[in-house]
């Protein structure tokens, strides 16, 4: 994998998902309407790392590290806050597989639920990167399930499969406007 401890979103929008409210969202606002099938996932813009919310509601800070999936000592919590593991990755949505635009987006993200879904999904993206280089994993979105982990919180998790590979869409394709 290609290490990118300085990735520059080149002006993407950022895609999360809410385990709570079990919706997808971009640029901060619900994505309405989404009946989402699929996304198309590009291995070679992998990060990962720690991600923490300041106070003050400001954005989520990250350290990523030098070569993703490496095991980096964490970052000691301070008074901004606890570091939780953390992924980021440049996505492609499609009108095709349900969602209400066309482009790239990028998912930055440390909470639980997304990084429970996407570790699972991402082994096997690994696994096959190699015989499948310079194209996007295409990952069918399936149904939530509740989770309860060890301190009692809970969450729900996303079904993430890989179901296959594609040539990467062009890189100039960026959702501005939705």
């Amino acid at each position: 994998m290609v290490a990118l401890p300085n990735y520059d979103t080149g002006g993407k929008q950022y895609l999360s998902y809410k385990a709570n409210s079990e919706g997808w969202y971009l640029a901060g606002e619900e994505i309405e309407g989404a009946a989402t099938k699929k996304l198309y996932a590009d291995p070679e813009s992998l990060q990962t790392g720690f991600g923490r919310w300041p106070q003050g509601g400001e954005a989520p800070e990250f350290k990523w590290s030098e070569v993703p999936g490496s095991r980096e000592e964490k970052p000691e919590a301070d008074d901004s806050g606890k570091w939780l593991p953390a992924f980021g990755v440049d996505i492609y949505v499609n009108k095709k597989d349900g969602w209400n635009m066309t482009g790239w987006v990028r998912w930055e993200t440390h909470t639980a639920g997304a990084w429970a879904s996407f570790s699972k999904v991402w082994g096997n993206v690994s696994k096959q990167e190699g015989k499948n280089a310079g194209k996007v994993a295409e990952i069918k979105i399936g149904k939530w399930s509740k989770i309860k982990y060890k301190n009692g919180n809970t969450s729900k998790l996303l079904d993430l499969q890989l179901v296959g590979w594609s040539d990467k869409p062009d890189s100039e394709d960026d959702v501005t406007d939705f």
